[in-house]
């Protein structure tokens, strides 16, 4: 297979637990404005 720089390995992990972050940030304001 071909190689991927640990850099990029690292930068889309980190963008990816960002953007999971925020996509259960959301989901917990949905909870709290909702009851």
């Amino acid at each position: 297979g071909f190689k991927i720089p640990t850099i990029n390995t690292d930068y889309y992990s980190f963008m990816g637990a960002k953007l999971e972050y925020r996509r259960l940030y959301s989901v917990y304001l949905n909870y709290v404005f909702a009851y």
